[in-house]
């Protein structure tokens, strides 16, 4: 009979699901860019990774094996608040012109992407000259014609799938764009379920008033019939 094999080393189903669920946690908008850094341990050689999306609190790293292995070279779980400290360089670009961000971020988790990458989530700690305004400048230059998008679009009831399609957008980033726009007292939401509909707040300001103007005038058609009958 054949001895069966215990590991530690979740399935892909399982390292997905962690994946999803960590990324879940991070609170701000993620920004995918997919550019070269240069990441420097503390007490490591420094080494090369793509910058695969950024927020106002952190990025996510996407590296091979080898560089997997420098930067943490246990392949723990990283508990909360333990992860190491590393010093982050990338440039981000601004009208075709790139400027250099450098931060000191702390490791926040690492996970399996597949057989070949990996991924490590790094949050911000201490930022170097103006790489924090650049930071903030970036994401919402990117935000902001997206946001005004969707705006334009819900001046008709749309769902959810409607502005995924029409964006061509995954679904948590479409929740993400709608949170936002609701904070901001933008739009509204009605209805349970799949059924969920999200107006402009606006549009649906004019819908109402013209939805009165309608009843309005009904209501005034209907008083002289009622005073006929009267008679």
């Amino acid at each position: 009979m054949a001895k069966a094999i215990v590991t530690n080393t979740p399935t892909k189903h399982e390292q997905t699901s962690l994946h999803d669920a960590l990324e879940r946690r991070r609170k701000y908008p993620r920004i995918v860019i997919d550019v070269p850094v240069i990441i420097k341990p503390e007490k490591a050689t420094a080494v090369t990774a793509i910058v695969h999306d950024i927020s106002i609190d952190g990025i996510q790293v996407r590296c091979d094996r080898g560089t997997t292995k420098q930067l943490h070279p246990t392949g723990k779980f990283i508990k909360e608040g333990k992860g190491s400290l590393v010093e982050v360089e990338f440039d981000l670009q601004f009208n075709a012109q790139p400027e250099k961000i450098t931060i000191t971020c702390q490791i926040y988790y690492f996970t399996v992407i597949s057989k070949t990458e990996f991924a490590f989530g790094l949050l911000f700690r201490k930022y170097s000259d103006k790489s924090a305004a650049l930071v903030d400048r970036f994401i919402m230059d990117q935000i902001i014609p997206v946001e005004d998008k969707v705006r334009t679009f819900l001046e008709e009831p749309r769902s959810q799938k409607e502005i995924s399609t029409y964006m061509n957008m995954q679904g948590n980033e479409v929740v993400e764009v709608i949170d936002r726009l609701q904070v901001k007292g933008e739009i509204i939401s009605f209805g349970e379920g799949h059924d969920v509909k999200h107006l402009k707040l606006s549009a649906a300001f004019t819908t109402i008033f013209n939805t009165l103007e309608r009843l309005e005038q009904r209501l005034e058609r209907l008083e002289p019939a009622k005073d006929g009958k009267g008679k």
